[in-house]
C-alpha cells in the first residue's frame, strides 16, 4: 500500500478512537405530584385557588436552583372552562419546587376544573407548555416549549386522614351562607370548611348513594379549649347523606379512649342548617341565629358545635351559661368554647 494512502488510513482510525466524548447534555424534567386536596383560597386575589405541585429535576446533575418558571397556555384550555380563569406557576419556597395555580372566578368553576383534571388529565397536560431558568453551577441556562413528564394527578391515599374542617383563630368568620358551607370556604392549612358537597361525594357509600347503616369511613376531632385542654373522639362511621336529605349526618359509636362521645348521639341523623336555611329540631329561632351564625348538624340546639363564632372574649372562657353561645363542646356537663378545632375522616 503507498505510503501516503497507509498514513491516511491510519489518520481516520485513531482519529475515530481518540475523538472526545461530549458530555451529557443537561435537560430539565418537570414531573407533576399527585396531591389529593388541590382546592384552597388565594388571599391575594381573594379568589379561589387549584394548585397542581410540579418536582423539577435535571438529567446528568444535581447541582442546579431553579431561578424562574412560566407556561404557555393553549387558548382552548381557556374557553374549555372559563375566560376569567387565571393560569399561573409559581416557584416554591423549595429550590426545586413549583406549583401550576388555577385562579377561578368563583369557587364553583374551581370545583369543575379538579373534577376535570381528576378525570381527564390528558387535557391539561396538553394544553399547558412550561419554560424555564436554572442555574447550573455559575451558568444560567434557558429552556422553552418544555412539557411534564407525567399527567397531572388528583387522589387521596385511602389509609390517610383528610381534613375538611379546621379552625385555628378568628380571622375568617364562619358565619356563612348555604351556598358556601355547601361549596366551601377557607384554605386547608388554615381555617377551612371542605365543603358539603364534597363531603357527601367523599363518604358516599354505592353507585346509586344508598344510605345503609355502615359507611367505609371513620371520623376523628381534634379540639384545644382556651385552658389549654385538649380533647379527641375517633368514630367507626361517618357519612353525610345527599342534598336531598339536607346533608343529613350519620355518625357511629366512639372508639375505646374517645374523650368525645355524647355529641354522636343528639347529633347523628340531624340535617344541615345555616342562618338562612333552618333544618334544626327547636321550635322558633333557628339554632344558627343563636350561636354565632354558623353552619351545623343542629338538634335544638347542640352538644358540640364547632363551626359557631369564636369566643374572643376571654371573660367568657369559664361561664357555662354563655359559652354555648359560641364555637364550643359539652364535655362534663360543661360547655368548653374552642380555640382550635380539626375534623378528618379516612375512608377504605
Amino acid at each position: 500500500m503507498p505510503t501516503k494512502i497507509l498514513a491516511a488510513v491510519l489518520l481516520i482510525t485513531v482519529t475515530g478512537i481518540c475523538r472526545p466524548t461530549l458530555a451529557d447534555p443537561v435537560e430539565p424534567v418537570l414531573t407533576y405530584e399527585t396531591v389529593c386536596e388541590p382546592l384552597s383560597y388565594n388571599g391575594l386575589y381573594l379568589r379561589h385557588q387549584l394548585e397542581l405541585p410540579i418536582t423539577l429535576n435535571m438529567t446528568s446533575t444535581s447541582d442546579f436552583t431553579l431561578i424562574d418558571i412560566d407556561t404557555k397556555v393553549d387558548s382552548a384550555l381557556m374557553a374549555l372552562h372559563h375566560h376569567k380563569m387565571r393560569i399561573t406557576v409559581q416557584p416554591a419556597f423549595q429550590p426545586r419546587l413549583a406549583a401550576l395555580v388555577f385562579i377561578c372566578p368563583t369557587f364553583y368553576r374551581c370545583q369543575q376544573l379538579k373534577e376535570s383534571v381528576a378525570s381527564n388529565p390528558e387535557t391539561v397536560w396538553r394544553s399547558i407548555q412550561f419554560s424555564l431558568s436554572a442555574q447550573i453551577g455559575n451558568k444560567i441556562n434557558r429552556y422553552k416549549n418544555l412539557r411534564t413528564a407525567n399527567l397531572p394527578s388528583i387522589a387521596c391515599d385511602p389509609g390517610r386522614w383528610v381534613v375538611f374542617q379546621r379552625r385555628v383563630d378568628d380571622s375568617l368568620s364562619f358565619a356563612q351562607d348555604w351556598d358556601a358551607y355547601v361549596n366551601g370556604f377557607g384554605s386547608p392549612g388554615s381555617n377551612y370548611w371542605m365543603g358539603l358537597d364534597q363531603l357527601f361525594k367523599t363518604t358516599v357509600t354505592s353507585a346509586n348513594r344508598d344510605s345503609p347503616r355502615t359507611s367505609r369511613c371513620r371520623l376523628r376531632i381534634e379540639i384545644e379549649d382556651f385552658n389549654g385542654e385538649t380533647y379527641m373522639g375517633e368514630y367507626r362511621m361517618f357519612q353525610v347523606l345527599d342534598p336531598k336529605q339536607n346533608y343529613r349526618l350519620k355518625v357511629g359509636n366512639a372508639v375505646p379512649d374517645s374523650d368525645l362521645t355524647s355529641w354522636a348521639g343528639v347529633h347523628n341523623e340531624m340535617q344541615f342548617s345555616t342562618y338562612d336555611r333552618k333544618h334544626d329540631r327547636q321550635a322558633g329561632t333557628s339554632c344558627s341565629h343563636q350561636h354565632g351564625y354558623g353552619g351545623w348538624w343542629y338538634e335544638s340546639c347542640h352538644h358540640m358545635d364547632l363551626n359557631g363564632a369564636y369566643l374572643t372574649d376571654r371573660n367568657i372562657t369559664n361561664s357555662s351559661a354563655d359559652s354555648k353561645f359560641y364555637a364550643s363542646v359539652l364535655h362534663r356537663s360543661s360547655y368548653r368554647p374552642v380555640k382550635r378545632t380539626l375534623m378528618m375522616l379516612k375512608c377504605g
